[in-house]
């Protein structure tokens, strides 16, 4: 009794089929049976369909005088919109236990809550995704040092599993998927920080306590397939607790890192320890960041202005507003480095500022209009759109003179949530562009979901003017699309007459580029 009170609102002791044989303690939120009516049933009937393999999975593995835990896991009762409730799991198989395991359930505080909230998994795998997981990663790696036992981070890749998984039905690629997310689960730490990143790629942070060679071979055994053909494994750790992290910049320097070697791979020429490449990518990565900070947080930047003109006229229409820094790093290598890491929104809100200022000067002729740049990564931090929605409502009048164009519009991740955002300044009166449109497969996803004032037709499209029917057919087919939505389009990359004659008969309104202006 004070073990089920002390430890968690729930002990349960299972058989070795999985049937409760003992319950007693508060079951009011986590089951929707009182203790007494538990015994004989599945545990499975108190765990949610998607943990129940790996709730399964832990504790088969569990040794005598062996414990695990806790653990995140879901439970069948559900919250009344139907999404299911978080549960704290710890569990231990006992000397002479006659193969039974004793657990405990516990209802996760709000914290908890909160953080479990924010974790997004792939449904096959059953795995976080890449952002959640770089996210854990780097919280756990800033407080590594603090902890009693060390943690490592181990990165691994199968080149050969797409290739496989076509291979297989259905079914048999979801049992894959499932072995490989069950696996990597089980081996991660509280059975929360394991993540599918790319496809084939895999990363684990994991009490260092089980080597990372063994969950290697383990993994290299999940896969074997059902032909008895077996795929090449590699893999590669990081101890993060020895990493060189200086307090409050984890986030920003394991979100580049796992970011580089999602997009290059485990190198299976160099396997094993991370930590000297890491560390190394980490210093480059804060100097980085640090330059980049102090240029905005200094004003160590200038803005100049490319003119949009209209097609029909040649006459100006609006400025696009661009950032030049005064150090020899070009813009465009600065601004990617600010979005991968995650900065980018100071630059945002600096030049918005900066904007704001300029337009309420004396001597500006109030029929120029500009359109500053803000980044897709920024609309999904929750401070930066707080800070510029009272920005533009406190300046409301300027909204004739000054637009928001939205760039890196792969990086929008919740439409909907953006949507909401992209009306909250409209309604304030200030007009929205989507950049790069037709850069992106999802492009048309894109336009059903946003409602904005103008598109910008990305410049590769431009440049094969006349030389690809098709891509000429699509420009048409977005130009009678944006006239039946009411939306404007401006085509950039705009460099010869010939370009911009052929863009108006197509329908195009709008051009930008070095024929107008630089």
């Amino acid at each position: 009794m004070s073990f089920a009170f002390a430890g968690a609102d729930l002990l349960v002791e299972v058989d070795k089929d999985l049937r409760i044989s003992f319950a007693i303690g508060a079951t009011s939120g986590l089951s929707s049976l009182p203790d007494s009516q538990l015994p004989g049933r599945p545990l499975g009937e108190i765990i949610a369909d998607c943990d129940r393999q790996y709730v399964a999975a832990l504790l088969g593995s569990l040794k005598p005088a062996s414990r695990c835990g806790p653990g995140l896991v879901r439970r069948a009762l559900t919250h009344g919109d139907g999404t299911p409730r978080d549960a704290l799991l710890n569990a231990c198989r006992l000397p002479n236990s006659a193969g039974k395991v004793s657990l405990t359930l516990g209802q996760v505080s709000l914290t908890g809550a909160l953080h479990a909230a924010s974790r997004r998994r792939d449904g096959d795998s059953q795995l976080l995704d890449e952002t959640t997981f770089t996210n854990a990663a780097a919280q756990l790696a800033e407080a590594a040092t603090g902890l009693r036992k060390p943690l490592e981070m181990t990165f691994l890749d199968l080149p050969q599993l797409q290739k496989a998984e076509s291979r297989l039905d259905g079914d048999q690629a979801q049992s894959l998927a499932n072995r490989i997310g069950t696996l990597l689960r089980a081996s991660s730490l509280a059975g929360a920080t394991a993540a599918r990143r790319v496809p084939g790629r895999f990363g684990v942070v994991h009490d260092a306590a089980q080597s990372a060679e063994d969950l290697k071979s383990k993994v290299a055994e999940a896969v074997t397939l059902t032909d008895g053909g077996a795929l090449e494994v590699n893999s590669s750790t990081l101890d993060i607790a020895r990493a060189e992290l200086p307090p409050g910049t984890a986030v920003q320097a394991i979100r580049y890192v796992v970011e580089q070697v999602s997009r290059k791979g485990v190198d299976p020429q160099r396997p094993g320890d991370l930590l000297d490449v890491f560390n190394g990518m980490v210093k480059t990565t804060l100097q980085r960041v640090r330059s980049f900070t102090d240029a905005v947080g200094t004003s160590q930047f200038t803005l100049v202005y490319q003119p949009i003109a209209s097609l029909a006229t040649g006459r100006y229409h609006h400025f696009e507003v661009l950032t030049r820094f005064k150090a020899d790093e070009s813009p465009l290598t600065m601004i990617q480095f600010a979005e991968e890491v995650g900065i980018i929104e100071r630059l945002d809100l600096a030049v918005l500022t900066r904007m704001i200022d300029a337009l309420q000067r004396p001597g500006l002729d109030r029929r120029t209009s500009f359109a500053i740049n803000v980044s897709g990564q920024s609309l999904g931090n929750a401070v930066f759109v707080k800070c510029m929605l009272e920005l533009l409502r406190h300046h409301k009048s300027l909204a004739p003179r000054l637009a928001v164009e939205i760039t890196e519009s792969s990086r929008l991740k919740n439409l909907e949530e953006t949507n909401r955002i992209i009306q909250d300044i409209r309604y304030e009166g200030f007009k929205v562009s989507l950049d790069d449109f037709g850069a992106g497969s999802a492009s048309f996803q894109y336009l059903q979901a946003l409602t904005v004032d103008f598109v910008k037709i990305d410049g590769a499209y431009v440049k094969r003017l006349g030389r690809s029917q098709r891509d000429d057919a699509m420009i048409r087919g977005l130009v009678r699309l944006c006239e039946d939505l009411n939306i404007g389009t401006i085509a950039e990359m705009v460099e010869t007459r010939d370009q911009a004659d052929q863009l108006r008969s197509l329908g195009v309104q709008f051009g930008q580029g070095y024929f107008f202006g630089k």
